[in-house]
């Protein structure tokens, strides 16, 4: 959703110039970013980002300040140009885009990186992290990177990338035997295993997660009955945490995206 300031045909001959009068309103010198939607075939005008950089405006689809929406339906063009916090998203579409780095272990990274932008989760202050079901080591990595003390639990081996990291302890066994010996001030989530299972999982891991400390968990939706499944798990989960957010993220449409807050110990 976004609010419509220009309604005009999309076969206007001034159409672009149109789109960037409307974008006179936006202060110079701001990150901005582009969403494009259409219910039919039309080629939206391709100089509009580099005619908004000409103009002084900064082009950043991962951190917008503003948006320029575009909408197409039955042959008009419906735009408006906004501050992020103003619309339900502030990416293309819903969608938060990060490009794959050379040095990427898996896509699994943009996951975990969707969520702490989504929920707005910084670890600034946590030191130590906990991995279940690390393997290839994605999650593990983004956690490093953070630099964050990571204990990565999979009885698969991690990517070289990671494997030799000097704050990367590699535990290789599955996380039903794991026996911590010291709380963790966030536990991440990410195993292929059904919902209620991995849920009686964290359950058990309670006692070691410290004070105000955060899980991140993913559950992986059935084919049937996800709803009721879902609702299941989750009640499971307030017995020992408060959840602080559920959504289904971009990058893990299969899955529902859990963030837990420990305030029990």
């Amino acid at each position: 959703m976004f609010p419509v300031q220009l309604t005009i045909p999309a076969s206007a001959p001034d159409i672009t110039k149109k789109i960037l009068e409307l974008c006179e309103q936006m202060p110079i010198g701001q990150n901005f970013s582009i969403q494009m939607r259409k219910s039919e075939e039309f080629a939206f005008p391709q100089d509009l980002e580099d005619a908004l950089v000409s103009m002084g405006h900064i082009k950043n689809d991962s951190s917008p300040d503003w948006v320029l929406s575009l909408l197409i339906h039955e042959g008009i063009l419906y735009a408006g140009a906004s501050y992020c916090t103003d619309n339900l998203s502030n990416w293309n579409g819903g969608m938060h885009r990060f490009k794959k780095a050379e040095d990427s272990i898996s896509r699994a990274e943009f996951k975990l990186l969707e969520a702490l932008a989504v929920f707005n989760i910084n670890l600034s202050k946590a030191s130590t992290a906990l991995d279940l079901g690390a393997a290839p080591g994605g999650w593990s990595k983004v956690l490093l990177e953070k630099g964050l003390k990571v204990t990565a639990v999979d009885p698969a081996l991690l990517s070289p990338d990671i494997s030799n990291h000097p704050n990367l302890t590699h535990i290789k066994d599955v996380a039903e035997r794991l026996k911590p010996k010291f709380p963790f001030d966030i536990i991440v989530n990410d195993m292929r295993m059904d919902m209620i299972a991995s849920s009686k999982i964290m359950l058990n891991l309670s006692p070691f997660l410290a004070f105000d400390g955060l899980i991140i968990m993913t559950l992986k939706l059935p084919h049937k009955e996800w709803y009721k499944n879902t609702k299941r798990a989750l009640k499971l989960l307030e017995k020992s945490y408060t959840v602080q957010g559920t959504r289904q993220l971009f990058h893990n449409r299969s899955e529902v995206t859990v963030v837990l807050k420990n305030n029990t110990n």
